[in-house]
């Protein structure tokens, strides 16, 4: 028999609890606005009560927060609100809202795995998957920007990186609408965290937007480059001193050098998102997000460049000597280019100059010999051409001297 949970869930649980439909069975963390808790479902089935399978993360405000008065139910009820207005795969997705013995909560997906500031304490960082964090960080951010939200406390806490890999936006616990008129912030609780909040977040009374988030996103990727926080600060106000001169300290300490080691071209887009002035800031995370995809693109490689193929006078021409060395420097050779274009110029042979009308019995060598002819001579060769001129005249001759014997033979025999 499960216990039911009638007053706020004990700081140290043995065992689970009932809290309305649902069943806690363990803590699992502690958000902006309260506390976490492992939870199922609990359904009635067949007059018996089952517990569903799927895991849940049920969300409370603190005790704090609780007794601080109706502005937690309030606070509570924007959250919901503004986590059921976005949908996307980087950004926790809420399943339900609810009130139980006074008590308002929030059920959202349960994800295994673990913060990204948990990761920051293993150990540095790969390169390739700062640049993936980043781009599904800044994602997930335009998905809550179109929302028409502004996150207003991004840090690595409410950064989850589950076992698969998935990165997730958690707790927009003190999200606020771009066109909220009213601050629904619970007493004592600030609109950020030092160290990742924007300068004008500082500033009462100055209506955030979305250049505001842009600000903390680019002190979270700047942590995940380096392995330590950029803004860091003994106490309060000497981080109001920090954000105050924000851009003088970003470049005493090289932070975007720093960053450009570990991946480059990161740096420079990292301290854009960090200047002191929001309109100095990049458009909007869809451009961050962007601009990071940019980076992760590899450069294409030049093709290289591939000599021209000889012509067929370079082809047959024969291998320069060595010039005997004189101390000068050797005579350029010619331009391929103005060699083709003489060759243009060049009157060229045709079949006909050399295979004209016959009448009458030639021997086949003739046309042998006229073929051969022409094919060398295509290839302007004037030793060549002289060589053929002289075997067609041998052969002539020798075709004449042929038939007078021929005939003398005859006509002896003829007359004998």
């Amino acid at each position: 028999m499960v216990p039911n949970l009638k007053f706020y869930p004990p700081v140290y649980m043995e065992g689970p609890f009932r809290f309305g439909e649902y069943e806690l069975v363990s803590r699992i963390g502690e958000g902006g606005m309260g506390q976490v808790f492992k939870a199922f479902r609990l359904k009635k089935m067949d007059g018996r009560e089952l517990r569903m399978r799927t895991p849940l993360a049920l969300k409370v405000p603190s005790s704090q927060l609780l007794n601080s008065g109706p502005a937690t139910a309030a606070q509570m009820l924007a959250e919901a609100e503004a986590a059921a207005r976005v949908h996307h795969p980087n950004v926790v997705s809420l399943r339900d809202v609810g009130e139980v013995h006074g008590i308002p909560f929030l059920v959202m997906d349960f994800l295994d795995g673990q913060g990204l500031d948990e990761e920051l304490e293993a150990g540095p960082v790969a390169p390739d998957q700062i640049l993936e964090t980043a781009i599904a960080i800044a994602q997930g951010l335009s998905a809550i920007h179109q929302a028409g939200l502004v996150h207003r406390d991004l840090k690595p806490s409410n950064v989850f990186v589950s076992t698969d890999g998935k990165i997730k936006l958690l707790d927009l616990g003190i999200a606020k609408a771009l066109d909220a008129q009213t601050h629904l912030t619970a007493t004592g609780m600030s609109k950020g965290t030092p160290g990742y909040m924007a300068p004008e977040q500082l500033v009462e009374g100055v209506q955030l937007d979305a250049k505001s988030d842009l600000f903390s996103f680019g002190a979270l990727i700047a942590e995940l480059a380096l392995g330590e926080s950029v803004f860091r600060a003994a106490s309060v106000g000497q981080f109001v001193m920090l954000m105050n001169r924000a851009e003088e300290h970003l470049a005493a300490e090289s932070i975007g050098s720093r960053v450009n080691l570990a991946v480059p071209g990161l740096g420079d887009l990292v301290v854009r998102c960090m200047r002191k002035d929001p309109r100095q800031r990049p458009v909007s995370a869809e451009e961050i997000a962007r601009l990071l995809r940019a980076l992760g693109k590899p450069e294409p490689e030049p093709e290289p460049e591939l000599e021209p193929e000889p012509t067929v006078d370079e082809a047959a021409a024969p291998e320069p000597e060595p010039e005997a060395v004189t101390g000068s420097e050797p005579a350029p050779k010619a331009d391929l280019e103005t060699m083709r274009q003489k060759w243009d110029r060049s009157p060229k042979i045709k079949r006909e100059d050399f295979v004209r009308p016959r009448t009458g019995v030639q021997h086949r060598v003739f046309d042998w010999l006229s073929n051969w002819h022409y094919w060398f001579a295509r290839r302007n060769s004037a030793g060549v051409v002289a060589l053929s001129y002289t075997a067609l005249a041998m052969c002539m001759i020798l075709g004449m001297v042929y038939s007078a014997l021929y005939l003398f033979i005859f006509i002896t025999e003829l007359f004998s």
